[in-house]
């Protein structure tokens, strides 16, 4: 076990921001102040950190931020393109008219239609597009924000065009292909889909769930975690895509199926409901098309941005390359500038109505950018000093029989302090499988645990609670919904690892 001095000095960033944040309720960017400030000190104090490798993890760390603010800036546009419009009001109407059920219009938006949201992009967008409409139909700001963050995380292993599983064999080759590894994170994210399911349910009650209530969020798990399962093997990129476009179909399902004799839905003489959701069916073409048509996306996908670092032999490493014309911010600004020309071809959007709406997205946009930009040099600085790693080993060293069961609470830290499965499966997994290969664990259940872990870890996520606050209004409620969910995090990470153990 590494030296305690490190570990805990390892450690004092990750616990100063917490307490910072769901403790003194310090805002979300302060709290990321002084954690970084903390990995600086325990960097020069302890891992002996030099200026030029803390100089380079920075700007590793603001390189990832930028690949989040191309996507975070699009959607909150989008986001108050469609407030200016009044086709968040149209959606709702739409909604209410056209299912019955209180409790499935909460469950169509938060966690069907967010889950739909997170398998195309994902950055903490599917939270910041749906909470204001559940606002709309009734939902406290907080409680919104908190349905559609445990709605869409279940997604974050397999949505974003599973970035995250493809970012696991990047870092472990040795996994790619099996079977068993595929089977296991499937099986760990729909035990978790499951639960947050109910949890969305208990949110919405205020209480304890109905046995209805139950009955509802284990069919529509088993078409969401089951049908992710069936999909993977077809494609993995479109499998929570598929799974949750189907658990959509799910609701109007039990919908009608819920209706009284003779009941039928109340006209709706709205906007048509093709109109109020523009630019997520442009976003939805411009996917298929770009990423699912093989010729189209070998073109485009060859036009690559990376960082030059240093190597440390007197040459250059392209760090982190990014796709310009298939990354999920490009498509959002296509669809973005796509939904403006339509918009004002139909009359919804007046001359000298784009500037607010710039104006509003930039002031969002500086809310929601200084917390990930900081907590993101943060997390590089951890780990291009060896701060994650000690922590890790630490982890690994004390609960070496049961290490399994702890596997996926590593990938929860990981999306912690980088706000992303993906940089979660970067960080941590190849540590995860060396150290499966040292225990005589398998090494398919620890690494299905430490993505599924990472997933669990977007509950935690920075960017999904300021972006998610920030549209409904409550920017001020970061340490609220952080303590919520850090022990729905913490909960699920155990349920994870009891489940991991007995896998492995």
């Amino acid at each position: 076990m590494a030296d305690l001095g490190n570990v805990v000095c390892a450690g004092a960033p990750i616990v100063l921001f917490t307490y910072l944040l769901a403790g003194a309720k310090l805002p979300a960017a302060k709290a990321a102040a002084w954690g970084l400030a903390a990995a600086l000190a325990a960097a020069v104090l302890c891992f002996s950190g030099r200026p030029a490798l803390l100089g380079w993890s920075a700007v590793k760390g603001a390189w990832n931020a930028l690949a989040i603010f191309a996507v975070i800036l699009p959607a909150l546009f989008i986001y108050e393109l469609l407030v200016k419009v009044d086709m968040f009001e149209q959606i709702r109407r739409k909604v209410e008219a056209a299912i019955h059920s209180q409790l499935l219009r909460v469950l169509f938006i938060g966690w069907a239609f967010s889950s739909f949201l997170q398998s195309i992009t994902g950055f903490g967008v599917p939270v910041a597009v749906t909470a204001p409409i559940l606002i709309g139909l009734g939902v406290a700001p907080v409680r919104a924000v908190l349905i559609c963050i445990l709605g869409h995380a279940w997604g974050g292993t397999f949505g974003t065009l599973a970035l995250a599983w493809d970012s696991l064999f990047l870092q472990v080759p040795e996994a790619a292909g099996s079977e068993k590894l595929l089977l296991c994170t499937c099986v760990l994210l729909w035990v978790y889909n499951f639960v947050c399911g109910v949890l969305v349910c208990l949110l919405y009650r205020g209480k304890a769930p109905h046995t209805r209530d139950l009955g509802i969020a284990a069919f529509l798990s088993a078409l969401q975690g089951g049908g992710q399962l069936v999909f993977t093997h077809l494609n993995p990129a479109t499998a929570c895509f598929m799974a949750s476009v189907l658990s959509m179909g799910g609701i109007f399902l039990l919908d009608h199926l819920g209706r009284t004799a003779g009941e039928k839905r109340q006209p709706e003489r709205s906007r048509p409901l093709l109109h109020a959701i523009f630019p997520f069916l442009t976003l939805t073409v411009l996917v298929v098309v770009c990423l699912f048509v093989t010729p189209v996306y070998q073109f485009l996908s060859r036009c690559q941005v990376a960082l030059p670092i240093p190597d440390g032999t007197g040459g250059w490493d392209l760090y982190s390359p990014i796709s310009v014309f298939t990354h999920s911010g490009t498509l959002l600004l296509v669809s973005s500038l796509i939904s403006i020309l339509f918009y004002r071809r139909k009359g919804y959007l007046k001359q000298g109505e784009l500037r607010p709406v710039i104006q509003d997205t930039l002031k969002k946009a500086s809310n929601a950018i200084l917390p990930v930009l900081l907590l993101l040099i943060m997390s590089k600085i951890m780990d291009g000093t060896g701060q994650i790693l000690v922590l890790a080993n630490a982890v690994a060293g004390l609960l070496a029989p049961i290490y399994p069961a702890a596997a996926p609470l590593i990938g929860v830290l990981g999306a912690f302090v980088s706000s992303s499965n993906m940089s979660s499966n970067i960080l941590f997994a190849r540590f995860q499988y060396q150290a499966a290969q040292v225990i005589g664990a398998d090494p398919a259940a620890i690494l299905a645990a430490q993505t599924a872990g990472g997933s669990v870890g977007n509950l935690v996520a920075a960017s999904n609670i300021v972006l998610g606050l920030s549209t409904a209004g409550a920017p001020e409620k970061e340490g609220e919904v952080l303590r919520f969910m850090l022990f729905v995090a913490l909960g699920c990470g155990l349920l994870l690892g009891l489940l991991t153990f007995w896998l492995s």
